[in-house]
Parts: C-alpha cells; structure tokens; sequence
C-alpha cells in the first residue's frame, strides 16, 4: 500500500486522522465546569429518534449506534463523525472502522455516531408509506433530520464520512442544501466529508451500471413480491470483498455466518435501487451539481478510492472528486493500494486501509 500525500491545513483526512488545530470550534459536549468529564457514556449506546422527516408527510423512528473510544475520558463534537454506510449494509458494518480508528496515535476522532437507515438495522420503516418505495431523497431526509435531532440531544458532529451508495445520499443532501440556498457546513456545522468509493451521479461514467452487470444483480436478488433487493448472506461478502483483479475474496473477508450474526446485511426497497442505477421509473441516476463542494461551500472533501473495487473503480471516483470540488489549491483524492483494497476494506481491513495513510499539517 503506497503513502498518501500529505493534506496541507485541515483537510477532510486531517479530521478523521490527525489533529486540527487551527478548525472552529463547534459545540462541545463538555460540562462547563474546569476538566469535567462529558456526561454521554464512555461505552458503546444506541440513541433513538422518533418521527424522523423523511419527506413532507411521511416519518420514521431512527436509531444511531455510537461507538466511543472507551480509552478517552471525554468527547466533543470535534471528535465526533457521523457514518453513512452504503448500499445492503447496516450501522453495524461501521464498527470495524470505528475500532480502527480508536487506535492509539495522533487522532482526534472519539465517537462515530452511525446511522440506521429507514428499515435497516435498528431503524423502523415510514409510518405513511410502504418500505418498498422509499427514494435515496428520503435517505437523505433521515441524515438531515438525524444530524439536527443529534445536536439537539448533545451530540452534534464535525465530519461525515460515507461510503459506496451512502456517499451518494451525501451528495444529494449537499445538492439539496445548496439548491436551499444553505449547506452541511451552514445547517450543520459539518466542516469535513469523507466519501469512500462514492458511487455515481447522472454525467459521471460508471462501468459497474453502464456494462449491464449491476442491472444483472439486481434481477438476480429481487424478492418474489418484487418489493426489495436481498442479498443472501452467504453471498453478501462475495459482492463487496472480491478483488477486481482477479475476482478471488481476501482473507479478511467476514464469511457469510459472520454477516448473519453480526447483522451486516439489510434489503434495500425497489425504488431507492433503481433510482440508484438510473433504472426505470427513473429517468436517469441522481443528478449532482459541479461544484457543491467547492472551498466556498465551507465543508472539505475527501474521496478515497480502492485499487481492486470491481463496483467504483479509481478513475471514476477521481473524476467524480474533480467534478464535486471544482478547482482546489490541493487535490484531496486518495487510492488506496494492495491486494486487501476492495470495495468494504473499511469493514474487512480498516487497520491495514489506514496504515500507511499520512496526513499532516504545515
């Protein structure tokens, strides 16, 4: 695995990874009284937020896994990420990475706070509308209204990172914000993101979609009442830990037993796949604006692509960086290199994913 460049000031990267001096301020969990400890558990809880907006009209009751660094003696919201998982995955997928990253060395990072979607995991369906016809909008919808009942509870957050199809939900909140005339950085204090193998918005190649082989699987996963995608756990890992190369599975992998006891795995409603690959009833995939993470957007992105991903390879995923940050004075995209950078290294490798990552600060 190569070394990274290194991120002048405080990139995307620097927040998950090293100390950011010179950042904001944001909200902090901390008593006011001189040292005191913040009051949240210093172990792994779950939070439960009822009547989530997904859209006008229709709700869901949320619930967010926390993981803390239990090492720590306190957390802060510059400390704090929220995690976006993608496409067939749960908030637990997350903690592998969370563990990861709470390894000792120069990284602030003490809390992941990751989301259950609508229907996955924790989370229960809408309350007005059927599972199967939930959009990536409403996805989106439940980040907006989870990070905004989070800081309300204490527990705002200064960096996202997402992956895969969580990515995109990412991209559509921002596109969303700025078409409000606001953004992450504006209605949510969230001054870095992190997109780990994003997929694809309408105008961006994507050869996983356009050679007909995400089209393939998603016939060959659609339930009998036609009203969601299951993957079965045994094939899960075989999806999203097989290298591009050469199509064998790493080591690392978790089996199929290990998707079922850990809950990894999650059905995705018909409408939010097919909008996902631009499939009818949809005219195209999401479209995404140039420019929504501009420098002037106030939030700073970070894309990390995966040597063997056989779903978003490294080329399209920096054309993707180019086309979402417009001109930068440093280019913040990443590959990461080796035999074990699949699609979810972060569930099946983080430690090795971040080992020869090196980010510093002038």
């Amino acid at each position: 695995m190569r070394h990274l460049p290194l991120l002048a000031r405080c990139g995307a990267l620097a927040l998950l990874l090293a100390a950011c001096d010179d950042a904001p301020v944001a909200p902090s969990l901390h008593s006011s009284g001189g040292g005191a400890a913040d009051s949240r558990p210093s172990r792994d809880f779950s939070v439960s937020l009822a009547g989530v907006a997904l859209r006008p009209g229709v709700t869901a009751d949320l619930v967010a896994r926390v993981y803390v660094d239990e090492r720590g003696p306190s957390c802060d919201a510059r400390g704090t990420v929220m995690a976006v998982y993608g496409f067939a995955h749960t908030a637990a997928t997350w903690g592998p990475l969370a563990e990861a990253l709470f390894t000792p060395g120069p990284n602030p990072v003490c809390r992941v706070i990751a989301l259950d979607l609508p229907g996955h995991g924790a989370s229960g369906v809408p309350d007005a509308l059927p599972f199967t016809f939930l959009t990536l909008g409403d996805y989106a919808g439940a980040v907006d209204g989870a990070l905004t009942r989070l800081a309300a509870a204490g527990l705002p957050s200064r960096g996202i990172v997402a992956h895969s199809q969580g990515g995109m939900v990412v991209q559509m909140l921002q596109q969303q914000l700025v078409d409000g005339g606001s953004s992450l950085r504006g209605a949510h204090g969230i001054d870095a993101v992190v997109l780990m193998a994003p997929t694809m918005p309408d105008g961006e190649s994507w050869a996983f979609v356009e050679s007909g082989l995400a089209g393939q699987l998603l016939a060959a996963f659609l339930a009998p009442d036609q009203s969601r995608f299951a993957i079965p756990d045994a094939v899960w890992p075989i999806l999203f830990f097989s290298r591009a190369s050469d199509g064998a599975l790493v080591p690392t992998a978790p089996s199929g037993a290990d998707v079922t006891a850990l809950g990894y795995n999650a059905p995705e409603p018909l409408l939010s796949a097919l909008q996902l690959v631009g499939a009818p009833p949809f005219p195209s995939r999401p479209v995404i604006g140039e420019g929504i993470f501009a420098p002037s957007r106030g939030t700073l992105l970070s894309v990390v692509a995966f040597d063997e991903d056989q779903i978003v390879r490294p080329a399209e995923a920096s054309a993707l960086y180019d086309r979402l940050a417009g001109p930068v004075p440093l280019r913040a995209f990443f590959t990461v290199t080796g035999p074990e950078s699949v699609h979810d290294m972060f569930v099946s490798n983080p430690t090795a994913m971040f080992a020869d990552v090196r980010v510093g600060l002038p």
